[in-house]
């Protein structure tokens, strides 16, 4: 008997059985009341039944259950332990009763719910229904009868800038909430409505007029559009010589010399010198004339010319020679600290202009290897028939208006490797000089993608679909792009990946189920992205963790969550890497004090500073000179190695150094930028 008893239990504490620990519903020809396991009423037990009630759409059994939980355990919350090693990966009783409450209508109360599940934890899930709820709410009670207001704070219409992106930034008011902001047609990353909600965004800049399109919508719908209109200049005054004379009245007089000619700017000339003497500039187009005597010794003069927006130009204006042969002038027009020449030659009225026009390009001389974001070109264009264009890589930079001599710069955006620039001159009779240079540019080793923390992305679980394997697989290949797109990670090669997963499985007979750390050992990955799908009735969660190889901490956890569907996937999957890129800045900084192997560096959590990962230490090491001016361009990092990041404070934090070479000794003032 004793034994038939022990024999009973013993059945009954097998793992994995289903047990029948309360009512079962059915619904579609589906059970739901169901748990996995020993019905002990725990707090588990109670939440995971609730969760199986919430899939049938039996909502007050759910939150009855939901409530026991919470009499058990209170707190919303990912991976909580439930016995031994046992790991509850989600638990959140407080969300789950809300989502019940908004299918019941009952808004105010879901309202409530969700709002404090996020007190305690964050989640994307909790975030969505809460929208949801106050905008149904809203409707309810046509509480919103106001249109969003939309303050721009960092820029001021029609305001005059110089670089090649902007950073705009303000904020979106409503009487309700803000639920969506788009910024020249792209969504500005806002989970959660607000009422005023903070924006900041950034936008390339094209040469000219640029319009900003900023649009906030409420929760109800109401949408305000506001407008801001930005020019760019990043170009220097633009010089045209329309004539230039050596003028003496008599062999006992002193020599004068007249230079007659334009100067133009997009943003309007600020100041104008000519041999250290202000020149006047007449009407809109910036004509002036220039008489002053001169110094026979004298093969040039000085000029600078700098716009409203500070945008500067220095250069020397040539007084003889050939203009066919400006290319090998002896007597160089320095531009912006860069040498140039500049002569004048003869007209030749009455014959058929065959000959094209002259360039001089001497910034850059010639092919370079650069680490530089941007390249300033200038140079000389002369023809004795007048320019009519001026282009480079094609677009046109400025109109030559028939000018026979013109002094050009031109700051041109460089991308990553090699470009070939094409500086193309055209005169009035059609005739065309083209002059070309290759620029390679590489970037500084310490901000390559190969320096970055490397990830390996294992295949994440799926929830509550069955027979998905396609659907996992085409959901990982997006994640991986989505997070080689956002360029802040060093990414695995999901192919390494899956032959290693399959060498593993092969050794033991397919069966083998390889943990997230000892895949990321086994493919090198310093971190390893794990987490799990939850698809059901039409909705996806994804939820992620980045764990550390080296000491199995998880570094951070992000979610998503939203409809399923091949486009809005796209969008989640792309949603989760910004996220993981926010939450991992690329920062730099600076060693204040050395303890030993301890270095202490002014970065802590205000710039999101985490534990357990690495800054890379390097100081500056060769520099980069202009060859004629000398000026420092760019320093060459010197890279000393690495150091494990052990306690992070509000402003600084305290690494452990792990040195490359033991021949280099890393000092105060050193620098370092995050891994």
């Amino acid at each position: 008997m004793i034994l038939g008893t022990m024999a009973l239990i013993l059945l009954a504490l097998q793992p994995g059985c289903a047990v029948k620990p309360g009512p079962v519903f059915s619904k579609g020809g589906k059970e739901y009341g169901w748990i996995e396991g020993i019905w002990g009423g725990n707090f588990w037990n109670f939440y995971e039944r609730g969760l199986s009630y919430s899939e049938g759409e039996f909502w007050t059994p759910a939150i009855d259950d939901f409530r026991q939980s919470i009499r058990l355990k209170d707190r919303d919350q990912r991976r909580v332990r439930t016995y031994g090693l046992h790991i509850l990966d989600d638990y959140f009783p407080h969300r789950e009763i809300g989502i019940a409450y908004y299918a019941m209508a009952d808004y105010q109360s879901a309202i409530q719910e969700l709002s404090y599940s996020l007190e305690c934890y964050p989640s994307a899930k909790a975030k969505y229904y809460l929208n949801r709820s106050r905008e149904a709410l809203l409707r309810q009670t046509r509480q919103d009868t106001a249109s969003p207001r939309i303050f721009i704070t960092s820029h001021q219409d029609r305001q005059l800038v110089n670089d090649f992106e902007a950073v705009i930034e303000g904020r979106a008011w409503d009487d309700c909430f803000i639920g969506k902001i788009m910024v020249n047609g792209v969504p500005y990353p806002c989970e959660l409505s607000r009422q005023d909600m903070p924006f900041s965004a950034t936008i390339d800049l094209k040469a000219g007029v640029n319009e900003v399109k900023i649009v906030a919508t409420d929760l109800v719908g109401k949408e305000t559009v506001a407008s801001l209109h930005l020019t760019a200049d990043r170009q220097a005054p633009l010089l045209y010589l329309d004539d230039l004379q050596i003028l003496q009245e008599g062999s006992r007089t002193a020599k004068e010399i007249q230079i007659e000619g334009y100067i133009q700017d997009l943003c309007g000339v600020k100041t104008f010198q000519i041999d250290h003497q202000e020149v006047s500039l007449r009407g809109d187009e910036g004509r002036f004339l220039f008489r002053s005597p001169l110094d026979e010794s004298a093969t040039s003069l000085p000029f600078v010319a700098e716009d409203r927006l500070g945008n500067r130009v220095e250069g020397r204006i040539g007084i003889e020679g050939d203009q066919h042969d400006i290319s090998s002038s002896e007597h160089p027009m320095q531009i912006a600290s860069l040498q140039l020449a500049g002569l004048s030659g003869p007209d030749m009225p009455g014959t058929r202009d065959t000959q094209p026009p002259a360039v001089r390009l001497d910034a850059p001389k010639g092919d370079l290897t650069v680490d530089w974001e941007t390249l300033f070109i200038c140079g000389e264009v002369q023809d004795a028939g007048g320019i009519r264009d001026l282009l480079v890589n094609d677009e046109s930079i400025l109109s030559g208006d028939g000018r026979k001599r013109i002094y050009f710069n031109y700051i041109l955006k460089l991308p990553i490797g090699k470009t070939t620039i094409a500086i193309k001159a055209i005169d009035l009779a059609g005739n065309e000089k083209t002059k070309s240079v290759t620029i390679v540019r590489k970037v500084n080793p310490v901000h390559q993608i190969a320096s970055r923390m490397s990830m390996a992305i294992i295949p994440f679980t799926q929830r509550g679909k069955e027979d998905r394997n396609d659907h996992q697989d085409f959901m990982n290949e997006l994640l991986v792009n989505a997070f080689v797109t956002q360029g802040r990670f060093s990414m695995v090669d999901r192919q390494r990946i899956d032959r290693v997963v399959r060498q593993l499985q092969h050794a033991d007979g397919g069966n083998r189920e390889v943990s997230p750390l000892e895949l990321g050992k086994l493919v090198s990955a310093e971190t390893v992205l794990a987490g799990h799908i939850y698809e059901n009735k039409g909705f996806i969660e994804i939820v992620a963790r980045l764990i550390d190889i080296e000491t199995s901490a998880i570094l951070d956890s992000q979610d998503v969550y939203g409809p399923a569907g091949l486009e809005n996937l796209k969008t989640l999957l792309e949603g989760l890497a910004l996220k993981f890129k926010h939450s991992f800045p690329l920062v730099e900084g600076v060693i204040v004090e050395k303890d030993g192997r301890s270095i202490f560096v002014n970065l802590g959590k205000a710039k999101n500073i985490k534990e357990f990962t690495k800054f890379i230490v390097f100081r500056d090491g060769r520099t980069l000179k202009d060859p004629v001016t000398q000026k420092v361009l760019e320093s060459l990092p010197d890279v000393l190695g690495e150091a494990k990041i052990m306690k992070v404070f509000e402003q600084t934090s305290q690494a452990d150094i792990i040195v490359k070479d033991q021949q280099k000794t890393v000092r105060v003032k050193d620098r370092v930028i995050t891994k």
